[in-house]
């Protein structure tokens, strides 16, 4: 889990939040907030991969492959050959409150 007075953490609440937003819709299309929101994720696992080079704990190794797996859940979820999977894209949002608690 990320303690909660990371900006890692205020990073995955503000895309678990427009993921909320989004799924609240029950959206047939993929909208502006769930691009915005793996825009988040994807920088926060850019600042995780950071801080692994940079010598990081075997927390924050652990915690980047948590983010790949979210991060993949939620582009299977926008990238389906017909329609959208809300199944996938609410997966990945879980897999993200899971990790900030």
């Amino acid at each position: 889990m990320i303690h909660r007075d990371s900006t890692l953490h205020e990073t995955l609440g503000e895309a678990i939040a427009q993921l909320d937003t989004f799924l609240e819709g029950q959206p047939s299309e993929i909208g502006e907030e769930l691009f915005s929101a793996m825009r988040l994720v994807v920088h926060a696992r850019d600042e995780t991969i950071r801080r692994v080079r940079s010598g990081g704990s075997a927390e924050m190794s652990a915690l980047l492959v948590h983010l790949n797996s979210a991060l993949s859940m939620l582009a299977s979820g926008e990238l389906p050959v017909v329609g959208i999977r809300l199944s996938r894209i609410r997966q990945g949002r879980d897999a993200l409150a899971r990790l900030i608690g």
